[in-house]
């Protein structure tokens, strides 16, 4: 029977990353929440008959991680494609593919034990990144790619910069404190807790510098989304095979992993350059883990094995993740060209170009 802080470490991951893309999204959109639960409920229980149908049977934990990355990638994929109607609504099959396939990719990785991934490519990931916020991260841009006028823009925030700051830290706060519980789920190991907390906040705070840093130095304005993507792959790198690594290695990871997804959000197009940076902060994260992690660092096997089999594994995720959401956007635009035909929902204008509020 699963140790129930274990599981409830497995529901909070998704709750808090929910919470905190809903702090982002409220900068620009009236009602983020909305779109977003109606986008995580039907993933969820997709997620669910696919672990059991994969697995054969699960506790509760892994079930439960499963159900909640799924739930939390709908919900990414709904924040950030918006249209009039609520997105697993308006494109009710592109729901479906992009919930299966977040699904499948989930209980392959966080519910098989040892992982497909571990066994194709000997690739490490301990708290469950590949999963949780590289395959939702590449769909989103597959849907950008194909649709790339999905982001709409409710309303314009008129809070204070002050606010939009406070916003933003919330947000970035509450994505570390999901990747530190998807972590202790994925561990199975309340004893690890204190180590694990520590090396995520110093991971998370490191990434946003580094992502943040680089946005900069480019002269681009902050995006609302930049937060929380610093922080998601600054922690993500620490916890990929955290228990091989010294305090060093950490900061290297984070620092990494920041700055190479903060170099690829760029300014015409930054909510798909902010997924693309997700995708590419965890690849730099993990090459790092591939030459100083003890044991299976370059140091102890002379090799660069481990960082080319880190590389892959995202590859791996996030190919046929980009593809499904390629499709997803495929099917949005059909139902958009409809719902201006009058034959079908409406959807409403957006503009994934859009900077966000200045400010934050």
């Amino acid at each position: 029977m699963a140790d129930p802080a274990i599981v409830g470490a497995a529901v909070a991951a998704p709750v808090m990353l929910i919470v905190a893309l809903a702090l982002a999204a409220s900068v620009s959109t009236r009602h983020p929440l909305r779109p977003m639960t109606t986008a995580a409920v039907p993933a969820g229980v997709i997620a669910g008959v696919i672990a059991v149908v994969v697995t054969g049977d699960v506790d509760g934990a892994r079930l439960m991680s499963v159900v909640g990355a799924t739930a939390a990638g709908a919900s990414m994929v709904a924040a950030v494609v918006r249209t009039r109607a609520p997105f697993a609504v308006a494109v009710l099959g592109g729901g479906v593919v992009a919930g299966g396939t977040l699904a499948l990719i989930a209980a392959l990785q966080l519910a098989v034990v040892p992982s497909l991934l571990e066994r194709a490519f000997a690739a490490v990931d301990l708290g469950g990144a590949l999963a949780r916020y590289v395959a939702p991260s590449a769909l989103i841009a597959g849907v950008l790619l194909t649709a790339p006028r999905m982001v709409s823009r409710d309303g314009a925030d008129t809070r204070s910069a002050v606010s939009r700051w406070v916003t933003a830290a919330a947000a970035a706060g509450g994505a570390a404190v999901a990747v530190a519980a998807g972590a202790l789920a994925a561990e199975r190991t309340p004893a690890a807790a204190a180590s694990i907390l520590f090396a995520v906040a110093a991971g998370a705070a490191l990434g946003v510098t580094g992502w943040m840093l680089v946005v900069r130095i480019a002269g681009r304005a902050a995006h609302p989304i930049d937060p929380i993507a610093g922080s998601l792959v600054g922690a993500s790198a620490v916890v990929l095979v955290l228990p091989a690594l010294v305090p060093v290695a950490v900061a290297a990871c984070a620092a990494a992993a920041g700055l190479a997804g903060g170099s690829l959000r760029g300014g015409r197009r930054p909510l798909l350059g902010s997924c693309l940076g997700v995708l590419a902060g965890v690849a730099a994260g993990g090459v790092i883990v591939g030459l100083l992690a003890e044991g299976i660092g370059f140091a102890a096997t002379g090799g660069l094995g481990q960082s080319a089999a880190q590389v892959a594994a995202v590859a791996a995720v996030a190919v046929p993740a980009g593809a499904s959401g390629v499709l997803v956007g495929a099917l949005t635009r059909v139902v958009r060209r409809a719902g201006r035909a009058g034959i079908g929902a409406p959807g409403g204008p957006g503009d994934d170009n859009s900077p966000g509020a200045p400010g934050l």
